[in-house]
């Protein structure tokens, strides 16, 4: 584990960075978008976080929780998203993403926290599973262009 790894809260001036990883994760976008989504996300603070890793000013990886609420279940947190750049893999950073997440749902009020990763992404499965998430349920999500 890279114990050089700084976590701290996303600010705007880390869109760009963070438009890059999330092209790796397969969310391809430009830096405007991605400023115009992080700071209204940063406006809602009691509903999302977002955490940036970074070593030697190099952002490494983010993730972004936020809070859940349906009609059908009681509150949760929800792991939206999380991305540690490739060549940052497997050195406990997304370990420690995780964790803060945890942390923000916890400090919440929350009593758990769920995480959704697509069906093809098995090394993700085992990561989570090690995190100490177990299955619940497989679903199909679908869309419709409006």
């Amino acid at each position: 584990m890279d114990t050089n790894v700084e976590l701290k809260p996303a600010r705007v001036q880390d869109a760009a960075s963070i438009a890059i990883l999330a092209g790796q994760l397969g969310y391809p976008t430009s830096e405007a978008h991605m400023r115009a989504r992080l700071a209204s996300l940063l406006d809602q603070t009691e509903r999302h976080a977002v955490v940036v890793a970074s070593t030697a000013d190099v952002l490494t990886g983010w993730i972004h929780v936020m809070r859940v609420d349906r009609l059908e279940m009681p509150p949760h947190g929800e792991i939206a998203a999380l991305v540690v750049g490739e060549e940052f893999r497997g050195q406990g950073i997304g370990a420690r993403l995780v964790e803060a997440s945890v942390r923000w749902t916890r400090n919440a009020g929350l009593a758990h926290l769920t995480v959704r990763s697509r069906i093809e992404r098995d090394d993700a499965h085992r990561f989570y599973q090690r995190m100490g998430f177990s299955m619940k349920k497989t679903q199909r999500v679908m869309t419709i262009g409006l």
